[in-house]
């Protein structure tokens, strides 16, 4: 339906209010991609935005050389960066991608919510907890911070030892330090 209310007759926002103690509406309008954006007297109003759904930010050129349209061999600078994410946060547009070697400076980001998938690498360094809770460190300390996905970067190396080690330690992780495990595809 919001598909087809977008398509059809261009309505990128959708609003609604509902009870707070109609907590199966709640979990459906969460599931589909409406927000809690405010409560009031024992309601919930929540907004589906058909763009915020839509788009995440890849966020590689921002620590990287990265890309076929840098042609400086550089790093986006900190100032546009910083230009780019208050541009998303007033469109409200905060779902972010990004991975460990990145070199992804999380300092830069506006103090408002911020939905982050990441990728992490497949490697013998990365089979012990303590190298998976370096990685979540970040999310632990802000809490403007929700890790949604994790996804693994070289998904030809799942069915290695270390491949089955680091899954196992993901699915123990799964549902308390993020939501979904996939995987990153670059080629067929």
């Amino acid at each position: 339906l919001t598909v087809w209310l977008n398509k059809y007759l261009n309505i990128k926002s959708i609003y609604l209010g509902v009870s707070e103690n109609n907590k199966r509406a709640i979990r459906l309008y969460s599931k589909v991609g409406f927000e809690i954006y405010a409560k009031k007297s024992g309601s919930f109003f929540m907004c589906y935005n058909h763009i915020k759904n839509k788009f995440i930010l890849g966020t590689a050129q921002f620590g990287l050389n990265y890309g076929i349209t840098n042609k400086n061999d550089k790093p986006i600078e900190k100032n546009l960066i910083k230009n780019i994410y208050n541009y998303c946060n007033k469109t409200g547009l905060n779902h972010l991608d990004t991975a460990s070697n990145y070199n992804f400076n999380f300092k830069l980001l506006p103090k408002c919510k911020w939905i982050i998938d990441t990728k992490i690498t497949i490697n013998k360094d990365n089979t012990k907890f303590t190298s998976l809770n370096k990685i979540f460190a970040e999310f632990n300390q802000n809490k403007n911070l929700t890790l949604n996905t994790v996804y693994i970067h070289n998904p030809d190396k799942i069915f290695t030892n270390d491949g089955i080690s680091i899954m196992k330690m993901l699915e123990s992780y799964k549902n308390k330090k993020f939501k979904n495990i996939g995987i990153s595809v670059y080629d067929l």
